[in-house]
């Protein structure tokens, strides 16, 4: 197991003060603030909410009954996230995404009801938070990866910000990332919620069970060898599948190229397929028969 860096959160005069990985403290001013509807998506479906919400530079924090510290964390842990993710793929702001003011501010649900479930849709996510039941059952080592959760759902925000899987290119399931580099790309560069895979080794130990196939044959869910219920033992596989396509020592490929995958996409003529073609500069049949052969010889 990799060492996982502490996070110790302080609340002074409506800042968090977030401490890890040897960075100086980063301060997330907020404000609490009320009657501000959270939408989901673009369905238009109010959720209800207890009307205490956290206001920061670019999130409202809501929740059903979490605690202050716990939408203070959310808070914290996002706006970190996303000026990294941003950072990565060089925009420059967040009105290039969108953010110009209360209104376009990305909405997190901090959920400790058990029926609510967890989602990422166009304008924010839903995840459960420290004081759920959910997450009282968690392993430790998942506990202790929290942070690459949260950056986890908000680079598929991010991702939609950018143009993909919204009106009105959503309208074309081929035009969307097949799910493999979805998750894929969410979990690497989330630095990954579920432990990475870091060697053969373990990539051979991910490979021995029987319903743990070719990731890079999960295009859709449907491609799952059972159900749903094993979705999340791939994401270390996934995640691997895109870092071997941006490490410098495989493809060589970079966000900058995933970034002008994503632009063509955004406009809405062009399927997964063919922008993955021309950007990855792999097909995505060669890359699924060649896969097996490339990771174990790249990790090697």
């Amino acid at each position: 197991m990799r060492n996982i860096c502490s996070v110790l959160f302080g609340v002074l005069l409506g800042s968090v003060l977030l401490h890890n990985c040897g960075k100086n403290p980063v301060s997330v001013d907020g404000d609490w603030v009320s009657d501000i509807p959270f939408m989901l998506g673009d369905i238009n479906l109010e959720i209800q909410h207890d009307n205490r919400i956290y206001e920061t530079e670019h999130f409202l924090v809501y929740s059903d009954a979490a605690s202050d510290k716990v939408r203070l964390q959310f808070a914290a842990h996002a706006e970190r996230a996303l000026d990294e993710l941003m950072d990565a793929f060089q925009i420059p702001d967040a009105a290039a995404i969108g953010i110009v003011d209360q209104t376009s501010k990305l909405m997190i649900f901090t959920n400790t009801a058990l029926t609510r479930g967890q989602s990422a849709f166009p304008t924010g996510f839903i995840l459960y938070g420290e004081d759920s039941e959910v997450f009282a059952n968690w392993p430790h080592e998942m506990r202790s990866r929290f942070y690459h959760e949260i950056k986890h759902e908000t680079m598929h925000v991010l991702q939609y910000k950018m143009g993909v899987g919204v009106p009105p290119n959503s309208r074309n399931p081929a035009n969307l990332p097949d799910k493999w580099f979805n998750e894929g790309l969410a979990e690497y560069l989330g630095g990954g919620f579920m432990e990475p895979i870091t060697n053969r080794v373990e990539f051979e130990q991910w490979r021995r069970p029987s319903d743990h196939i070719n990731p890079v044959s999960i295009h859709k869910w449907s491609d799952l060898p059972i159900n749903m219920s094993i979705a999340g033992e791939y994401y270390p596989a996934f995640a691997l599948a895109v870092r071997y396509l941006l490490d410098a020592d495989s493809m060589g490929k970079t966000l900058m190229d995933v970034k002008d995958m994503f632009a063509l996409l955004a406009e809405g003529n062009t399927t997964f397929a063919d922008a993955f073609d021309l950007h990855m500069g792999i097909s995505i049949g060669e890359y699924e028969a060649t896969f097996i052969s490339r990771v174990a010889e790249y990790l090697d």
